[in-house]
């Protein structure tokens, strides 16, 4: 959580559209479209591009009792 205020922060400080990828291992979808994602922050580097794992979420949320 500390991690998404840094880069929400960062991206309100520098005027920088924020671009989030919701994604999991077992997604198909979603590993089509890693290496495209990928090409996306590399070009578009005046935008922060942040990938979060919906699995790594969720064990977070249960660490802290968050439904």
């Amino acid at each position: 959580m500390e991690k998404w205020e840094e880069k929400i922060a960062e991206a309100n400080r520098q005027g920088k559209i924020f671009v989030v990828n919701f994604k999991a291992s077992w997604c198909l979808p979603c590993k089509k479209i890693a290496p495209i994602y990928q090409e996306l922050a590399s070009t578009y580097t005046s935008m922060i591009f942040v990938t979060i794992d919906v699995e790594e979420l969720a064990v977070s949320n249960q660490k802290t009792h968050v439904p």
